[in-house]
C-alpha cells in the first residue's frame, strides 16, 4: 500500500513538471500548495493503523461562510441570536436534505407546489435604464 502512495506521489510530481515546462506556472503553484501534505494522513494511517480526525475543505468553507454571514448580518446581535444564526447556517451547511425536509414539513409542501428561481440575464447594459 506504501507503494501505491509513493507511486501516486510521484505522478503529481511528474504532472506539476509537465505544466512547468509548458510555461503554467500558476497552475503548478497550486498544485504543489495543495499537494504539500496531501498524502501525510494517509501515510500515518497506514504506519499507525489509528485512524485519526481530519479536518475537510467542507467544514474549512462552512466556517468561513459562517464567519462572514455572521459579520455581515448579526453586527449588533444578542449572543443568544447570533448563536441561533450559526445553527441555522451550520444546519444548512451540514445537512441539507434534513433542512429542506424540514421546511417542506412546517409549509406543509407535499409535491404540489414547486418553486422555481429563475436567473435574469442582462443581454444589452447599454440600453438598461433608457426605456
Amino acid at each position: 500500500m506504501n507503494d501505491a502512495v509513493s507511486c501516486a506521489e510521484s505522478d503529481v510530481r511528474k504532472l506539476i513538471g509537465k505544466l512547468l515546462e509548458k510555461g503554467y506556472e500558476m497552475a503548478a503553484d497550486y498544485l504543489i500548495r495543495a499537494s504539500k501534505n496531501r498524502f501525510s494522513y494517509v501515510r500515518r494511517w497506514l504506519e499507525t493503523g489509528i485512524v485519526t480526525p481530519r479536518v475537510s475543505s467542507m467544514i474549512e468553507r462552512m466556517m468561513r461562510e459562517l464567519g462572514r454571514r455572521l459579520k455581515r448580518m448579526a453586527f449588533g446581535w444578542s449572543e443568544e441570536g447570533a448563536a441561533k444564526m450559526a445553527r441555522i447556517i451550520i444546519k444548512r451547511f451540514a445537512s441539507a436534505g434534513q433542512w429542506e425536509k424540514y421546511w417542506r414539513d412546517r409549509l406543509r409542501i407535499h409535491d404540489n407546489v414547486w418553486l422555481v428561481l429563475r436567473s435574469i440575464k442582462v443581454q444589452n447594459t447599454q440600453t438598461l435604464g433608457r426605456y
